[in-house]
């Protein structure tokens, strides 16, 4: 029991983290401050990571509080279901600022290609009035 709540609250610890993380990215990404964006999706992969050691862990901590459930008392029960409620909070918060911040991107992918796009549009028509080369300096007379 005592294993399962520490790594439980690693787990929270490390999702606090990530959730700060997480609403710091989305100033980031609205200000184009990409060197820090990308030193912020840096740590968080780094947190992550230590993330899915965590759940491996608990995974196998679960199965064993499993089998020994019967020698869990209520308060000890509820204690534990009250820790994996917070993490489960926190992950869906951290997902919906993700998701939030992967529309804002993919909009401003959108415009960058609506703007490139345009760009490439009067290059194109610039090229169309500009002359095909030079013209050849002779002239021809009647003999040609």
């Amino acid at each position: 029991m005592a294993m399962m709540s520490d790594g439980l609250n690693r787990q929270r610890s490390l999702l606090q983290t990530l959730c700060r993380l997480a609403e710091s990215q989305g100033r980031l990404i609205e200000s184009s401050e990409h060197d820090s964006l990308l030193s912020l999706v840096h740590e968080r992969q780094a947190i992550v990571e230590q993330l899915v050691g965590i759940r491996s862990d608990l995974i196998k901590k679960a199965e064993e509080l499993r089998s020994r459930a019967n020698f869990l008392s209520d308060k000890e029960r509820e204690s534990l279901q009250m820790q994996i409620d917070e993490t489960r909070d926190l992950s869906r918060k951290v997902l919906a600022i993700d998701t939030r911040d992967v529309d804002k991107l993919v909009e401003t992918r959108s415009t960058c290609q609506e703007k490139l796009a345009d760009i490439t549009h009067t290059m194109n028509a610039r090229r169309g009035y500009q002359s095909k080369g030079q013209v050849s300096p002779r002239y021809a007379d009647a003999k040609g």
